[in-house]
């Protein structure tokens, strides 16, 4: 008898940068996507238990790019039959959107933010253990003009 480790329908997180291209001075957004699968959950970025993992996003940018305060979604509000508490949850595609904003001087070329995506996937009876992995999205800084023309 095989059994299945719930772990493996998780894709890793990832992340896509809005607009691609940043002029200096300009302000974008980094959007984190976690796909939870089907029959799956996660605890909310405020979950309803303090024991419970919160979903968290945290990027790091080099000089002169500055992340701004990561936007969870709205939660969903689910009861199972184990617990009596409503919990605060996260289904399907979870979109985080984190602002950044580029400043001025800041010398056009490829920039890389990195950064790490926390959270616990559980079952409808089951809470995984916690995992925190990386996700990493290249930005491109351009002239005030726009893109360099070759």
């Amino acid at each position: 008898m095989s059994t299945v480790n719930p772990l493996d329908a998780w894709a890793p997180p990832s992340a896509r940068p809005e607009p691609h291209q940043l002029e200096p001075g300009h302000r974008g957004r980094i959007v984190v996507t976690i796909d939870v699968p089907e029959g799956c959950h996660l605890q909310s970025a405020q979950p309803a238990e303090p024991f419970l993992i919160p979903t968290s996003v945290e990027l790091e940018a080099p000089d002169g790019v500055t992340i701004g305060e990561a936007v969870y979604p709205p939660a969903e509000h689910e009861h199972y039959e184990w617990t009596p508490v409503v919990l605060s949850i996260y289904r399907g595609t979870v979109e985080v959107v984190v602002p950044v904003e580029v400043a001025t001087g800041v010398p056009p070329g490829p920039l890389s933010i990195v950064g790490r995506v926390r959270f616990q996937g559980c079952t409808e009876y089951t809470c995984l253990p916690p995992v925190e992995l990386p996700v990493e999205v290249d930005l491109s800084i351009v002239p005030p003009d726009g893109p360099a023309s070759s």
